[in-house]
């Protein structure tokens, strides 16, 4: 278990946390069938234009972008899955945010904080070994 540690280094855990964790939010997309009863309702902004079919795909692109670069030697090899990541969470804390509601404006929050985290991760170098 070390060697795989030392081999993905603190970055690339990182990122097959994130990659897990965003390919299994897509999945519950898909799996779930998101249907919006109004153009007005949380995530009108991204599902109004784009069917909840291709956002599960996006999702599990860009998780398994982060899976796969987390094998990546670091920066900036792995960047795009940082930027990939770091963009849709905020695309969607965007979304929420725009709703109004204070529930929607709370998971809004969550989806902004997540993807700060990504943003601060993505930014730090990775640690000699």
């Amino acid at each position: 278990m070390t060697g795989v540690r030392r081999r993905l280094g603190f970055r690339g855990r990182c990122l097959m946390r994130i990659g897990l964790l965003m390919a299994g939010y897509g999945l519950t997309l898909h799996l779930d069938r998101v249907e919006l009863s109004s153009p007005t309702a949380s995530l009108g902004l991204v599902m109004a234009p784009i069917p909840p079919t291709a956002w599960a795909i996006v999702w599990l692109m860009v998780g398994l972008l982060c899976i796969v670069q987390a094998f990546a030697p670091g920066p900036p090899h792995d960047r795009p899955a940082f930027v990939a990541a770091t963009s849709l969470f905020a695309l969607w804390a965007l979304s929420f945010a725009s709703d109004g509601s204070a529930r929607s404006v709370v998971v809004g929050f969550v989806f902004a904080l997540v993807g700060s985290l990504v943003d601060l991760i993505g930014g730090q170098p990775e640690a000699a070994q």
